[in-house]
């Protein structure tokens, strides 16, 4: 939404408060803007923001927040141009120390933008970058991950069990970002992790809008995956109220925390038991969540 387009929270007078749902191109929990007084959303992803040092100051102060609750490995949104990149690139490594950041372009450039911005960021140390250039070209993905010292992440470019295999064969991405909507269940997501384990590549669980329902099947299916990624993504966290009363999906020093045991054991045979224990095994090993900003 353009800058100079008012809506309709700027319009009522101050009497009203005002709300927004849903639309996540009108500021995030850190910044509230354009006339809204509570927020229900995802982060904006692409809107320009803190550029006043005060709302910059907020900025910091909810990284260094997120650090004191344990959070080990945080992503950034970037692709909103060159001088906000950097300064909002700068803004977090200062405000996270030596934690692990990674850097998400939403397929906001083309090959030799994304070249020369990875270049720039590198002093920041990001982990990976996402998605730098548009999901139809896999070529452009490849020659942007074979110029540049940062490693590339996929995200956009995969969905299907093929794509995965056309990314590997083509090696156009060190870490693939994929969730199990976008490959269309479980049983698919555990194909297309194979294919990724076959070249040696590491599956990130994609967060998407979602309830605490696809947080528990992914992290159960995440448990069974041997080339899982350590960072994953939830955003259940995101909604107002989650159709999930238990388990407890709270992270706790960043991670998630481990289940204890099925809802119902007269419905859970023995066998189904040993299987939830070696995912149980599993989950302590590698379940660190991350952080998007």
């Amino acid at each position: 939404m353009p800058p100079d387009v008012q809506t309709i929270a700027q319009m009522l007078p101050d009497e009203y408060t005002t709300a927004y749902v849903g639309k996540w191109h009108l500021g995030d929990e850190i910044v509230k803007q354009r006339g809204w007084d509570e927020w229900i959303s995802a982060n904006d992803f692409w809107w320009p923001e803190y550029t006043d040092p005060e709302d910059q100051q907020k900025f910091a102060d909810y990284h260094e927040s997120l650090v004191a609750e344990g959070y080990e490995v945080f992503y950034l949104k970037i692709g909103r141009g060159d001088n906000i990149d950097l300064r909002n690139t700068a803004a977090v490594r200062q405000a996270i120390g030596d934690r692990r950041l990674r850097l998400d372009a939403n397929e906001a450039w083309d090959p030799l933008t994304a070249i020369r911005m990875a270049r720039r960021l590198l002093p920041f140390e990001p982990e990976f970058i996402e998605q730098p250039t548009p999901s139809h070209s896999i070529e452009a993905l490849a020659q942007v991950k074979a110029s540049v010292e940062v490693a590339i992440a996929a995200d956009q470019s995969v969905f299907t069990e093929a794509e995965v295999y056309e990314i590997c064969r083509r090696q156009a991405a060190d870490v693939i970002v994929l969730g199990i909507h976008e490959t269309g269940g479980l049983l698919n997501y555990r194909k297309a992790a194979a294919i990724a384990e076959a070249a040696g590549i590491n599956l990130c669980l994609h967060g998407v809008f979602e309830s605490g329902i696809t947080t528990c099947a992914s992290n159960q299916v995440i448990a069974t995956v041997p080339n899982s990624d350590d960072g994953h993504q939830i955003m259940w966290h995101l909604l107002q109220r989650d159709l999930v009363a238990e388990p407890d999906l709270t992270p706790v020093d960043g991670r998630l925390p481990i289940f204890d045991g099925p809802r119902s054991e007269e419905h859970t045979s023995e066998l189904q038991s040993q299987a939830y224990l070696v995912c149980r095994l599993l989950l302590e090993k590698k379940n660190t969540i991350t952080h998007t900003c």
